[in-house]
This record gives structure tokens, sequence and C-alpha cells, in this order.
């Protein structure tokens, strides 16, 4: 199975895209993800595809990995805040 990142996704509006390792976009509606589930963009994923009205659409879609948070890739070691504190 074909496996990539979340481009975007519009929880309001049930889809977004997959930007696939392959370089290939595929179209992601709500009803590819499992049911009570939504992703972030950055979130590694599989996929299976099935073609759509529009192209290439994702089904099956399961979560790898879900995107670092924005905080915690900012925030600096404990051993660097030591020589703030003091």
């Amino acid at each position: 199975m074909p496996t990539g990142k979340v481009k975007f996704f519009d929880e309001d509006k049930g889809f977004g895209f997959i930007q696939g390792d392959d370089g290939v976009e595929v179209f992601l509606h709500a009803s590819g993800l499992p049911s009570g589930i939504t992703v972030q963009p950055g979130a590694r994923v599989e996929y299976g595809t099935v073609d759509g009205k529009r192209g290439l659409q994702a089904h099956g879609v399961l979560i790898l990995e879900e995107p670092q948070s924005v905080v915690r890739s900012r925030r600096r070691p404990a051993d660097d805040m030591v020589v703030i504190v003091e």
C-alpha cells in the first residue's frame, strides 16, 4: 500500500489531500478515514487508492505517525534552559 503525508485536511468540509511518497497527490474524503478519526496536516499515512470522479481517491487510510507538535519542535532542551534560569 502507498504511503505519504497529509498535505491538507478541512474537517468542516470533510476532505483534503495526501502527498504520496511517489509524488502523486491523492484526494482524501472523510469517508476514507476510520469512523470518528480526523487527520492533521503532516501526519504520515498508509492508504489504498480507487479511481474517483476526478482522479485517485484514498480509502482505508491508516495513520502511521501523527505530526510533531510545533511547541515540541521549538522547545529547548532542559540543559539549555538552566542557563536562562540562573
